[in-house]
């Protein structure tokens, strides 16, 4: 089998603008579709090369270093929307000055806006989109995941015209800007199939989180069905749990890991996630049931 590698930005055995037309013609071939082991190894049609189709390995330092060369994995990438880095730049800061500062100002005297019907749909929509996701993302859907992240920015802003700023906090605020930045990011730069798996679990719990939102979202008639609310946090941390032991496993097993950078962004973040997540379950579960107790025990 011929290999070959490519070292530093440009790499060498093959032309940069070679590697780049033979990886498009590919994808065309494949009607776009993210055939991910494809992806990962390039595998480039048979007609170029002879008889044998080189698999070209791009060490995982230079993948990393594509991040702060701006430089993508795969160059059609650069050509779809909001892959530019000023675009989520822009709609990052843009969320944030709206949820932090300029929404409640805005909102400070006026009444919550009454948004059942619109928050209903909303949410009929997150769980149709989150379910088809978890199910076609190992084929075509990796650009239509990063979207969604962005879409999920919107959960905030309905939580400040609803003036629901307790909701509004740091995990929630962070676990939002972050799931963009890392979509976008691992879309440009390191497009691995390592990435699916994650998303894949992650679609699985939205679907069922936005389940509880469109339910909650219907009033209080529907409060009876809620009671599995503190299981949702339970099923993200074990989704954590999941994603973390996944990237060790197959970083230090498989033939194409994703990169350090890469790794370790992602375990220290999932930590991170691990560690709020664990905080709120125990404020708002854990606390709560013990002063019931106690309450309890006074009252006999």
């Amino acid at each position: 089998m011929m290999e070959f590698k490519l070292e530093g930005r440009r790499g060498r055995g093959l032309p940069r603008n070679r590697f780049n037309d033979v990886v498009e013609r590919e994808i065309k071939v494949l009607d776009m579709s993210f055939h991910l082991q494809k992806l990962l190894l390039f595998a480039s049609s048979p007609k170029n090369f002879g008889d044998e189709s080189p698999k070209v390995k791009i060490p995982g330092a230079a993948r990393a270093l594509r991040i702060f060369q701006n430089t993508p994995l795969l160059s059609f990438v650069e050509r779809w929307p909001l892959m530019n880095p000023n675009d989520v730049i822009f709609i990052i800061v843009t969320y944030l000055i709206f949820v932090l500062k300029i929404g409640p100002f805005l909102m400070a005297r006026r009444e919550p806006f009454k948004m059942k019907g619109f928050l209903i749909l909303y949410n009929i929509i997150k769980i149709t989109n989150s379910s088809v996701l978890a199910y076609k993302i190992i084929a075509v859907l990796y650009w239509k995941y990063m979207a969604t992240k962005i879409l999920d920015l919107f959960d905030t802003v309905f939580f400040v015209l609803r003036k629901k700023s307790s909701q509004i906090t740091f995990l929630h605020v962070y676990h939002h800007v972050f799931m963009v930045v890392i979509s976008w990011s691992s879309l440009k730069y390191d497009p691995s199939d390592h990435w699916a798996f994650m998303a894949v679990v992650n679609c699985t719990i939205h679907a069922i989180m936005y389940t509880y939102y469109g339910l909650s979202a219907m009033g209080p008639t529907y409060a009876k069905y809620l009671w599995w609310k503190k299981y949702l946090t339970l099923m993200q941390l074990i989704q954590f749990k999941i994603i973390i032991l996944h990237i060790a496993i197959q970083t230090y097993t498989s033939p194409c890991p994703m990169s350090m950078v890469s790794y370790w962004v992602g375990v220290s973040n999932l930590a991170i996630f691990m560690g709020l997540f664990t905080d709120f379950y125990r404020k708002n579960y854990r606390l709560k049931s013990v002063s019931l107790v106690c309450n309890r025990q006074a009252i006999d």
